[in-house]
C-alpha cells in the first residue's frame, strides 16, 4: 500500500512540474511574441525596418529629396546626394484619416504604393542604412477639403493618430505638410493651418523626440501674398524647416510660355522672380529654417513664334497641347534631335525651340547650369539647404544629382 502511495504521489508531483513548465513556456512565448512585433494593421504586407540602428547624416547643410510613387521605377539612387527623402504622399479625408481608396475596391495610388510596391519598400530601407532622414509627406490639395478639416479641430486627433501608426509601421522619422490652397486664403483659415502645425510638431516631438523633423511645403509667393502658410506664423511655432517650392512661375496654361523659376527680371519682364523671393522670406523667417525647392522638369509650350514670352496657343488634337515634361524627356529630345540649347540671361535659365510639323514649340526647363546657380544663391542667402522635386525625373542621367553630391562634399 506504502509502494502504491509512493508511485502515485512520484506522478502527481511530475505531472505539477510539467503543467508549471508548460504555463511558463506559454507566457514567455507571448511576452516575446509582444515584444517583437508593432501593432499595425499595415505589419503584414511590409518588411518592418527601423532607423534605431543607423546613424542619420548629420551634416552642415541639407539636400532634401521628394520621390513621387510614380517615378520610382525611374529613379536611380544615390544616397550620397541627398540627406532626406520623403515619399509622396498621402492624402488626408476632410475628416482627418487618410485617404486608402478612390471609391470602393480601388486603392488610393499613394497610399497603395507605399503599402505593396517592393521597390518603395527596399529604397526606404537602403536610404535609412544610409543615413539618409525618410519622410512622409501629407497631402490635401482641395480647397473646400482644407477648410472643413482645419475647422474641424477633432479631426486633428484622427490625422495623429493614423500618422502615428503609419509612421512606426514604416520607420520614417519626419513629416512633410504639403497643403495646397488654391488662391488667398482668410487669415482665420491661415491661422487655424498654423495652429494644426504647432499641434501635430507638438505631439511628434513629444512621442518621438525632438530630432522627429517637421518640414511645411510652401509656394513661393507665400512671403508676399496672404497664403494659407502665414510665414511669421509658422515662425514662431516649433517646425523644423520651409520647403519653398521654387518653381511654376510660368506653367503650361500660362498666357505666354516663361521660365520655371526665374533669378531675375521682375518686375519689368517677370512678375516675380527668386531675388525679390529671397529677400521677402528673409524678411519674415531666419534663412537657416528654409529649403530652396528646385524643378527637375520643364513645361512645353505650343507658340505663336519662338520669340521670348512668346503668346501660348490653345491646344487640340491637331496641334497638340502645352505640357510639363521631365527633365529625362527633354534631354533625350536634345540628344535625339541635335537641338540648340538657349540661355535667358535674364532669368538665368535655359530653353530650346523647334518645330512638330509646322507647329513652333517652346521649352523652358532646369539643367545643370541654372541648377548650379540655384544653388550659389541658396548659399549666398545662408539657406538651410536645397530641394529636388522630384527624384527619378532626371532617369538615369547623373549631371543634376551630381550637383547635389558636390554641394554636400563642399559642406560636409
Amino acid at each position: 500500500m506504502k509502494a502504491f502511495i509512493a508511485k502515485n504521489y512520484v506522478l502527481i508531483l511530475f505531472a505539477l512540474a510539467l503543467l508549471i513548465f508548460l504555463s511558463l513556456l506559454f507566457f514567455w512565448r507571448s511576452f516575446n511574441i509582444k515584444q517583437k512585433f508593432p501593432v499595425s494593421p499595415l505589419i503584414n504586407s511590409i518588411n518592418y525596418t527601423t532607423n534605431e540602428s543607423y546613424e542619420l547624416k548629420n551634416l552642415k547643410v541639407k539636400s532634401y529629396g521628394f520621390l513621387p510613387f510614380w517615378s520610382v521605377d525611374s529613379y536611380v539612387p544615390n544616397y550620397n546626394a541627398i540627406t532626406d527623402l520623403a515619399y509622396f504622399s498621402l492624402y488626408l479625408n476632410a475628416n482627418g484619416t487618410i485617404k486608402k481608396q478612390t471609391k470602393p475596391g480601388v486603392l488610393e495610388p499613394g497610399y497603395r504604393n507605399l503599402k505593396d510596391n517592393k521597390k518603395i519598400k527596399d529604397i526606404l530601407n537602403q536610404a535609412t542604412k544610409n543615413g539618409v532622414r525618410t519622410s512622409l509627406t501629407i497631402s490635401l490639395h482641395n480647397n473646400k477639403e482644407i477648410e472643413e478639416f482645419l475647422n474641424c479641430s477633432s479631426c486633428w486627433f484622427y490625422s495623429y493618430d493614423e500618422l502615428n501608426s503609419i509612421i512606426s509601421t514604416y520607420g520614417f522619422s519626419g513629416l512633410n505638410f504639403d497643403f495646397e490652397y488654391i488662391g488667398n486664403a482668410p487669415i482665420s483659415l491661415s491661422n487655424k493651418y498654423t495652429d494644426y502645425i504647432e499641434y501635430m510638431s507638438s505631439k511628434f516631438k513629444a512621442s518621438r523626440g525632438s530630432d522627429f523633423q517637421i518640414v511645411i511645403s510652401v509656394f513661393a509667393d507665400s512671403a508676399k501674398k496672404p497664403r494659407l502658410t502665414d510665414i511669421e506664423g509658422l515662425n514662431k511655432i516649433k517646425i523644423d524647416y520651409l520647403f519653398i517650392m521654387a518653381y511654376d512661375f510660368f506653367v503650361p496654361t500660362s498666357p505666354t510660355s516663361g521660365p520655371i523659376a526665374p533669378i531675375g527680371g521682375a518686375p519689368e519682364r517677370y512678375k516675380y522672380d527668386l531675388n525679390l523671393m529671397f529677400k521677402d522670406f528673409r524678411e519674415k523667417i531666419s534663412p537657416n529654417k528654409l529649403i530652396l525647392g528646385i524643378a527637375f522638369y520643364g513645361h512645353n509650350w505650343v507658340v505663336q513664334t519662338h520669340t521670348p514670352l512668346a503668346i501660348r496657343i490653345p491646344g487640340n488634337p491637331y496641334l497638340g497641347y502645352s505640357i510639363s515634361q521631365n527633365y529625362k524627356d527633354i534631354a533625350q529630345k536634345i540628344v535625339q534631335d541635335n537641338l540648340t540649347v538657349g540661355w535667358d540671361s535674364i532669368a538665368q535659365a535655359p530653353f530650346i525651340d523647334y518645330y512638330k510639323g509646322s507647329v513652333a514649340r517652346k521649352v523652358y526647363f532646369e539643367n545643370s547650369k541654372s541648377i548650379s546657380k540655384k544653388i550659389e544663391l541658396a548659399q549666398k542667402n545662408l539657406f538651410a539647404g536645397v530641394g529636388i522635386w522630384a527624384l527619378g525625373y532626371d532617369g538615369k542621367y547623373k549631371d543634376l544629382i551630381n550637383l547635389y553630391k558636390d554641394y554636400l562634399d563642399k559642406n560636409n
